[in-house]
């Protein structure tokens, strides 16, 4: 079966068609003083144009002149008028054909042209690899190989031969990034990652198709579905240094196809391209599920603080309501205080006269509640979620490692200590805790009678990192979204394969 051409007919008339534009003849095809010194040796002015004319296509588009070619009027007038010869010397019909054949080979000697021939397919193929490996796109690649054949001074070869070139050099790209990705995997990954094309156990969806399709909305459950997915991926052993390998824009192309294609079309790849395929998806895999648990855990702690914060205010409001009359007894003998003092009368007699002093204690006492810390703010609230967060909290902690500058060493120091103690199930805190994050709208709440509330302390941990993981003072590692500053300042050295 014939090859399916890289470029359309007009594509490629439009990179080798000569000049037409006036400004555009000018620059190709104005002869220098050696140009005219060379051609005027020639004896007649047919032989001189059509050397002339061979040389300028030569240089620009690039190629030889064809046999029969009608060379644009505007071309011939531009070229003849610096011979000084009319422009119906040219004469490119058959018969002339063995004399154009032998102009091109004269100016190829004399200008230093070369011909286009096996070594050049070999060496051309494997120039142009590396930037195949990068772009696939033909047109890109043939303009690119264009003008290297243009700065070697070599003459075009038919447009099947350049689409050759760069069918090879993609062949030759891919089977060397291919190999660069896959060649550390041992016999056990690789067999691994071809299991993932399998169906799981009672249900229609493959093991691959699992992975890339958790739950993305922010519950707990959905936490502890993304974190298992996340430990199936780390638990295949891949080496995530191996995308280091390829360049970047390879790594995320070959991604890019694991998640596009189905576990069918992955399954049919030839061996190293379906596992470099599969090698790429998981990697990647392996950050995106980590920034979505880590999201995840971000907007369902925003959440949980929402509504303890709604719930608070409602109870707020619910309470003055009910306080009315000890608002009232309150105001009242405090209106009668102030006018008491003003008027320069014993407070106490004002207030003895006007009511019970018993009354006025109790109703102080009440009011009193509505501004307690409970009262105030969402804390107690957000600690009575304490049984939601400890179904994620410990698969949470345990899932990733956290990193952070000297401000966050306090919070995290404590975070390992929480993550410690789901880790051995101990129920209480140690005598010394780290608490040099702990602000004080959460200390009454934690230190109570000279004891640790653990219920406290670990909603005050939690939260607290996910105010530090949204402001970039605590990163994760292998994520992206929540990466160290700096990471996203300086490039990723690449191991260029090939």
């Amino acid at each position: 079966m014939a090859r399916r051409h890289l470029m359309s007919a007009q594509d490629w008339q439009a990179r080798l068609a000569p000049a037409t534009d006036e400004r555009q003849i000018i620059r190709h095809y104005t002869l220098c003083e050696d140009d005219l010194g060379v051609i005027m040796r020639k004896r007649r002015d047919v032989n001189r144009l059509g050397f002339a004319l061979t040389l300028c296509l030569m240089r620009y588009p690039g190629r030889a002149m064809e046999q029969g070619e009608v060379i644009a009027l505007p071309i011939v007038q531009h070229v003849a008028r610096q011979l000084a010869i009319t422009p119906d010397a040219f004469d490119n019909d058959a018969s002339r054909d063995r004399d154009r054949r032998k102009q091109l080979a004269d100016a190829m000697r004399q200008f230093g042209f070369l011909g286009f021939d096996r070594a050049a397919l070999r060496d051309l193929t494997g120039w142009l690899t590396p930037a195949a490996q990068i772009n696939r796109k033909a047109g890109p690649l043939i303009d690119r190989l264009i003008a290297e054949l243009w700065r070697r001074q070599m003459l075009l070869p038919p447009p099947r031969v350049l689409e050759l070139v760069v069918v090879q050099a993609r062949l030759r790209g891919e089977r060397i990034l291919h190999e660069a990705l896959t060649g550390p995997l041992t016999d056990d990954q690789r067999g691994a990652l071809d299991a993932l094309l399998s169906l799981r156990a009672q249900t229609p969806m493959t093991h691959l198709a699992w992975l890339q399709n958790g739950s993305r909305s922010p519950a707990a459950r959905n936490i502890i579905g993304m974190i298992e997915r996340l430990n199936v991926v780390r638990g295949l052993g891949l080496d995530h240094r191996l995308a280091e390998r390829v360049p970047p824009q390879v790594f995320e192309r070959l991604a890019a196809e694991g998640h596009r294609m189905t576990a069918q079309h992955i399954g049919d790849l030839a061996r190293d391209r379906r596992h470099a395929v599969l090698l790429a998806t998981l990697l990647a895999l392996e950050t995106e599920l980590t920034d979505a648990t880590v999201f995840m855990f971000d907007k369902l702690m925003v959440s949980l603080a929402r509504r303890a914060e709604n719930k608070t205010a409602a109870r707020a409001g619910s309470s003055v309501r009910d306080m009315q009359k000890s608002l009232k007894t309150v105001t009242a003998i405090c209106q009668i205080m102030l006018a008491a003092i003003n008027a320069g009368q014993d407070v106490t007699a004002a207030v003895t006269k006007a009511g019970d002093f018993g009354q006025f204690a109790r109703s102080l006492a009440n009011v009193e509640t509505l501004v307690a810390p409970d009262m105030t703010g969402n804390k107690a609230e957000l600690i009575g979620k304490h049984a939601t967060i400890r179904q994620f909290a410990p698969a949470f902690l345990k899932a990733f490692t956290f990193h952070g500058g000297p401000a966050a060493s306090s919070l995290l120091r404590a975070a390992a200590l929480i993550t410690e103690l789901y880790s051995t199930a101990k129920r209480s805190l140690p005598d010394k805790i780290r608490s040099g994050f702990i602000k004080r709208a959460w200390r009454s709440f934690i230190f109570k009678d000279g004891e640790v509330d653990r219920k406290a302390y670990e909603i005050c941990v939690l939260s607290e990192l996910r105010g530090r993981l949204a402001a970039g003072e605590v990163w994760v590692e292998r994520s992206r979204q929540y990466q160290a500053f700096e990471a996203s300042l300086i490039p990723r050295p690449t191991e260029h394969a090939g």
